[in-house]
C-alpha cells in the first residue's frame, strides 16, 4: 500500500505536516524524493520521527533545457546532503539516483521493498531448535537475545527426548500413509520398511510440533542422539521438509537457517 501526499513540498512548515500525518500512518519505508536543493531542517525532522523506519532518497538528473545554463533542478546537491546527514547521524538509508521513467530506478527501489518485507517478516517468525548444536559445531550458536533484536525470530526449543516419544506414540494410520506418501514422492525406494517408518514418524511429529506452537523453521542436532537412540538418520525429513517450504537446517545451525529463511523470500 502506497501512502502518498500526491503534491511538491516546499515550505517547510507543509513538509513538517506532512511527516506528521505520515507518521501517524504507521509506515513501513519511507521514501523522500528530492526534487531540488532542499532544507536541512527538513532531514533532521525525518531523523527525529523515523528513527527506525527504513528510509530511501530518491535523487533525479538533471534535465537538459535548450538555452539554460545553471541547474534546472539540483536535486543531486539536496540527496548528497541528506546522505551526508544521515551518515553523520548513524542511520542507514538506501538511495536512488535516477529519472521517472528509468527502469533501474524502480528495480532497486523493488529490491529495498523486498528487503525491508523480509526484515519485517523476521520479527514475527518463531524458529525452533531441535535438541541443541551437535558436539564441537561452536558457530551454530547464537545469542539469543542479540539475534531476536537484530535479526527477529524468536527461538524455542524441542528436546529430542519429546520428539522421540511424540514420534512413537504418532497415530498409526497417519503413518502408514505417510509412508506411501514418501515411496510416492521418489523413483527409486531402497531403504528398509523399518527406516522408513522411523522417518514417517519423525517427519510427522516434527509438522505436528510446527502447527501446535506456530513454528516457521527448524534447526535440528542431527547426530548423534538419533543414531544412538533411535537407530536411524533424519536427513530424509530435513529434505522433506525443506522441499515443504519449511526451512530446516542441519546441526542445529540457527545462523545458517536464518540465512536459508532469508533466501527462500527472496526466491520462493
Amino acid at each position: 500500500e502506497i501512502v502518498c501526499c500526491n503534491h511538491t513540498l516546499n515550505t517547510e512548515d507543509a513538509i513538517y505536516s506532512e511527516l506528521d500525518r505520515l507518521h501517524g500512518e504507521n509506515i513501513d519505508m519511507l521514501i523522500v524524493q528530492c526534487g531540488t536543493y532542499s532544507y536541512g531542517s527538513a532531514m533532521m525532522k525525518i531523523i527525529e520521527k523515523f528513527e527506525h523506519t527504513p528510509l530511501l532518497l530518491w535523487g533525479f538528473q538533471e534535465p537538459i533545457i535548450e538555452g539554460f545554463i545553471g541547474l534546472p533542478l539540483n536535486s543531486l546537491c539536496g540527496l548528497n546532503m541528506y546522505g551526508s546527514f544521515l551518515e553523520k547521524v548513524g542511520k542507514p538509508f538506501s538511495y536512488v539516483y535516477g529519472r521517472v521513467d528509468d527502469e533501474k530506478v524502480y528495480k532497486k527501489m523493488r529490491r529495498t521493498i523486498k528487503a525491508v518485507e523480509i526484515k519485517s517478516k523476521l520479527k514475527t517468525m518463531k524458529f525452533c531448535i531441535i535438541g541443541g548444536r551437535v558436539p564441537g559445531f561452536y558457530l551454530s550458536n547464537v545469542d539469543e537475545i542479540r539475534f531476536r533484536h537484530e535479526i527477529g525470530p524468536e527461538i524455542v526449543y524441542y528436546s529430542i527426548a519429546s520428539l522421540l516419544m511424540d514420534a512413537d506414540h504418532m497415530d498409526e494410520a497417519k503413518v502408514k500413509d505417510e509412508m506411501q506418501a514418501i515411496k510416492g514422492e521418489v523413483d527409486e525406494f531402497t531403504s528398509t520398511d523399518e527406516m522408513l517408518e522411523k522417518t514417517a514418524r519423525i517427519y510427522l511429529a516434527i509438522k505436528s510440533f510446527a502447527q501446535n506452537n506456530g513454528i516457521d523453521a527448524y534447526a535440528i542436532k542431527c547426530w548423534p542422539e538419533f543414531q544412538a537412540l533411535y537407530n536411524c538418520s533424519v536427513c530424509g525429513v530435513v529434505s522433506r521438509l525443506n522441499n515443504e517450504g519449511i526451512m530446516t537446517s542441519c546441526e542445529g545451525d540457527i545462523s545458517g537457517l536464518a540465512t536459508m529463511v532469508i533466501q527462500e523470500m527472496i526466491t520462493g
